[in-house]
């Protein structure tokens, strides 16, 4: 949909310059503008401009004008008419779409470089672009800077408005821009961004690199900003996007404590991102990647690092949604978070398709990893070998994994570990969930809320280390469903209140429950005696009578029942059970059965491996 849209753009742009003039410009150019005699890049502006619109093909060189130009001194230039914005060179007119291209006759960036330090060793910004119509191809514009306050575009100041859609308006393509500053964006303002690198670019404000625009396929490296990000919309409606672009070693200092700080901020979409090595240097809440984005898709963030003390760093924050993205950082407290500071949020919360890897809370405040506001929903996601690292004893405050969030489904968590903060915090609902082989010291591995439940969720490996007098589960209303297994604990219990339904606790260290009340669930040793609703309990159980498959058994998981499990059909089926899937994806409900115990229905398994099972 993307590249069809920039094929689409491309050629219209060039059937409205084919029928117009092209103009020849070189580095010491003094002719008439044909293509064996060059003229200066000064003139072929003129001529395009006077002509209302043309190509200019630039030889191979550096361009650098020896005095300044001013332009008009109108409105249109100045901000407040108190300080006029000073560039080379203006294209087109204010209030009209004059078709304009310029470009490097071989299309290198690295063959044409475009100064905006003058031969005076004074940098001023090298286009003022009008209009929806402006394209600037193949070369490097360096050493330019906008000298004026509260304006912005060191190198290019645009004046696209979003109208067009994006990369509809004024574009650069193939382009280097380098060593430009502004006060807000940089290299570039209001003008979109395609196959471009922006290196060592600095702003005092916002947009260390871009500022209101769209970027597609393109670096960002080593760009500062004193305040707030390095893509930035700064107000603009959320009306831009990024999309397959790179965002590296970037730096935001925070400076003036910003609410909006970011590496980007304020886009509708990041889609195909990656952010990797990008440092937020402030004490207050900002992010090393994207703030108040609506639509965070299919991007991958690593080892970005916020001074941020023992409150939130987000490579996420306040984001709307979050879709199969790749999160491994070294230092990260938040690294989702999906509500804004003032208590508002985006429509729709999701955090779905997400893996986790390797990333390290330091924090005991606020979500591990993924921080919701009550509404959000974890969908399809994995947590691997996480840690919460803080030592603090704050489990009530906070979730290791995942904090106050409507509901998880579908997720898996698998080696991490922490040490005083629950893995899931606050949660409406857990369902169709993997917890395994990881480790707490001082809190459960769930922490609901009023109401809780928990359905079709598998707890097995797991272990707790500590004596602190918590449980496997806090706040639980009912686990439904549910297989626990295998976890070893010290002093706590798998189970301390709330009902257990159709449920297997068995081989658990040193018991596997407590005074909870079950309602047909195979149980093995009880600290104190269970309050048993019904006839459908077992007590005394072990997990070689439940008959689990084991995990030799290719291609079955290892806690699905065998053939003859006493575990098959023991359960009461509730309602709207009947239509539902358990945790492998089969029905929950055999026809002409009741309800199997635990988070695994039984289900044939494949032709080969029928002989293996009595």
């Amino acid at each position: 949909m993307m590249k069809r849209m920039l094929m689409a753009v491309a050629a219209t742009l060039a059937a409205v310059v084919s029928n117009a003039g092209t103009y020849y410009a070189s580095p010491d150019g003094t002719g008439s503008g044909a293509q064996g005699d060059p003229c200066s890049l000064m003139d072929a502006v003129t001529k395009v401009n006077a002509d209302q619109g043309g190509e200019i093909v630039l030889a191979t060189g550096t361009y650098q004008e020896a005095a300044e130009v001013t332009g008009t001194s109108t409105r249109d230039d100045s901000w407040n008419g108190a300080h006029y914005t000073y560039s080379y060179y203006l294209l087109g007119k204010s209030g009209q779409n004059y078709p304009i291209t310029i470009r490097s006759a071989t299309g290198n960036p690295e063959d044409v470089t475009l100064l905006g330090r003058r031969e005076d060793n004074k940098s001023i910004r090298l286009f003022r672009v009008y209009g929806n119509a402006i394209r600037i191809s193949g070369v490097t514009m360096s050493d330019c800077q906008e000298n004026t306050v509260l304006h912005g575009g060191g190198a290019i100041f645009g004046s696209s408005d979003g109208s067009a859609g994006p990369f509809g308006g004024s574009l650069i393509e193939n382009c280097i821009i380098k060593d430009c500053s502004s006060y807000v964006g940089a290299a570039i303002y209001k003008v979109d961004a395609v196959n471009c690198t922006f290196i060592g670019n600095v702003t005092s404000d916002s947009g260390g690199a871009v500022c209101r625009a769209n970027v597609s396929n393109c670096t960002f490296r080593a760009n500062y900003c004193s305040s707030r990000s390095a893509v930035s919309a700064l107000g603009g409606g959320r009306a831009y996007s990024a999309y397959d672009s790179r965002f590296l070693c970037n730096t935001n200092n925070g400076a003036g404590n910003a609410l909006d700080s970011g590496i980007v901020s304020g886009l509708t979409n990041v889609v195909r991102c990656v952010f990797a090595d990008n440092v937020i240097k402030d004490n207050t809440r900002h992010c090393p990647g994207c703030y108040n984005v609506a639509n965070v898709t299919d991007s991958y963030f690593t080892n970005n690092i916020s001074v941020y003390g023992l409150i939130a760093v987000s490579s996420a924050w306040y984001c709307g949604r979050v879709t199969g993205c790749t999160f491994s950082e070294t230092n990260c407290c938040a690294a989702v978070k999906m509500s804004a500071t003032d208590g508002s949020s985006f429509p729709a919360n999701i955090v779905s398709n997400c893996t986790f890897s390797a990333c390290r809370n330091p924090s005991y405040y606020y979500g591990g990893f993924i921080y919701g506001d009550g509404k959000t929903e974890v969908v399809d996601t994995t947590f691997l070998n996480c840690t919460n690292a803080s030592t603090t004893l704050r489990g009530d405050l906070c979730g290791a994994m995942i904090y106050k969030v409507k509901s998880v489904e579908s997720c898996r968590f698998v080696g991490c570990s922490s040490y005083s903060c629950a893995l899931v915090h606050s949660a409406g609902s857990l369902m169709n969930c993997i917890f395994t082989n990881n480790t707490t010291t001082c809190a459960a591995w769930v922490y609901g809320k009023t109401g809780s439940v928990v359905t079709n969720c598998l707890f097995a490996g797991n272990t707790m280390t500590g004596s602190y007098t918590d449980n496997g589960f806090r706040d639980v209303s009912e686990l439904v469903n549910c297989t626990i297994a295998g976890n070893t604990m010290a002093k706590m219990l798998p189970i301390v209140s709330g009902t257990v339904r159709n449920s297997i606790l068995v081989g658990n260290s040193p018991y596997d429950c407590g005074a909870v009340t079950v309602d047909h669930t195979f149980y093995g040793t009880a600290k104190s005696a269970p309050t048993v609703i019904g006839e459908g309990s077992r007590s005394g159980m072990t997990v070689a009578d439940v008959k689990f498959r084991g995990e030799n058994e290719k291609g079955l998981p290892p806690f699905a029942l065998k053939p003859k499990s006493p575990a098959r059909g023991a359960g009461q089926t509730l309602p709207g059970q009947s239509d539902q899937l358990d945790l492998a994806g089969h029905p929950r409900v055999e026809e002409g059965r009741n309800v199997d115990l635990g988070a695994y229905a039984y289900f044939p398994a494949p032709f080969g491996l029928m002989l293996m099972l009595k």
